[in-house]
């Protein structure tokens, strides 16, 4: 676990977030979709206060606050923001409780707002399967996260 959370690590670019190939081995900045998971699995194994996840948490939390597209529902990454609400909220058990709070504030009226008339919350632009069903679904799921988990970072 040490050894994957090392590559984990290398996976970071210069602005925090997380790719799936190390940087500078053909590992590529996207648009951070995996900088929530990064984050997560740094706090599940010995990393949660480490420069690194304090580096893709602060990521996290400008790119929802400066970025108005990220903040349109048909522009969300769904996948993405279901693990970057597990990665702030997470943070409360090792300091950082100010990035779940910041998360949650923005996310709750992103989420309210997109939800539709009977209930559902409508797809987006993300291309794997992004369908009505699993958007709603992933949705529930992030909003259950502070019910479903106990800060599991606390050091």
């Amino acid at each position: 676990m040490d050894k994957a959370i090392a590559y984990v690590k290398k996976c970071q670019d210069s602005v925090g977030r997380f790719q799936y190939k190390m940087t500078g081995h053909g590992g590529q900045s996207g648009g951070g979709s995996l900088t929530g998971t990064g984050v997560l699995s740094l706090q599940i194994w010995k990393n949660a206060k480490s420069a690194e996840a304090r580096k893709g948490l602060e990521w996290i939390q400008a790119n929802m606050s400066e970025k108005k597209s990220q903040k349109e529902w048909k522009n969300i990454n769904i996948y993405g923001w279901y693990y970057h609400a597990q990665a702030c909220f997470q943070a409360t058990g090792a300091g950082g409780a100010n990035f779940w709070r910041a998360w949650n504030k923005d996310f709750q009226q992103i989420v309210t707002k997109a939800q539709s008339e009977d209930g559902h919350w409508p797809h987006g632009y993300h291309f794997h399967g992004d369908t009505d069903l699993y958007r709603t679904t992933m949705t529930i799921l992030m909003l259950e996260v502070y019910y479903r988990y106990m800060p599991s970072t606390k050091v």
